[in-house]
């Protein structure tokens, strides 16, 4: 599936710290922050920024600011995913660019749209849900070998090993046709 990048223009309605994670579909831990935006329609949806592009987002400021007027943010780069458990979010990485309170005519007619019903924006802590903030467990072999895997189903365990010998008198496939 290609992936597009795609421009935004919203309100940002709630900011979060940088957390620490580690994906499932990843070995190693990540920065990350979430945004909720709302655009023209009212439609709110999250965004989600990834390494130093969540720690580059001046959070503190664009909240401080936003207790008193709308912060209107201008997001390019970024790309549309669909997390399963978390619904659809955009996502910001290195191509990643913001712009906050642009003096363009799309900023502006945002800032009207909106300017009746003014929300400070709220500052979240609790890191979204849909990702595996858990810490795997570390085991030896023998232990996972006794573990019941229905009883323990998507559940994340390090084993850390030491190659001592390869073997290379037999082969690690086998011919099946």
């Amino acid at each position: 599936m290609p992936y597009h990048f795609i421009k935004l223009i919203c309100h940002i309605t709630e900011v979060g710290a940088v957390t620490t994670i580690r994906p499932k579909s990843r070995n190693a831990e990540s920065l990350k922050r979430t945004l909720q935006i709302r655009d023209a329609s009212n439609s709110t949806l999250p965004v989600t920024l990834w390494g130093e592009r969540a720690t580059s987002f001046d959070a503190n400021d664009i909240y401080n600011a936003g207790q008193t007027q709308a912060q209107v943010v201008v997001f390019v780069g970024t790309l549309v995913k669909d997390y399963r458990g978390l619904g659809l979010t955009l996502t910001g990485s290195s191509p990643c660019k913001w712009y906050i309170n642009l003096n363009i005519p799309e900023v502006a007619e945002l800032n009207e749209s909106f300017s009746t019903n003014f929300q400070p924006i709220k500052w979240v802590d609790e890191p979204a849900t849909g990702y595996n903030q858990d810490v795997p467990e570390e085991k030896s072999i023998a232990e996972i070998l006794n573990i019941n895997p229905h009883k323990h189903k998507g559940t994340c365990f390090i084993v850390n090993v030491t190659v001592r010998r390869i073997c290379n008198e037999y082969s690690w496939w086998y011919n099946s046709c």
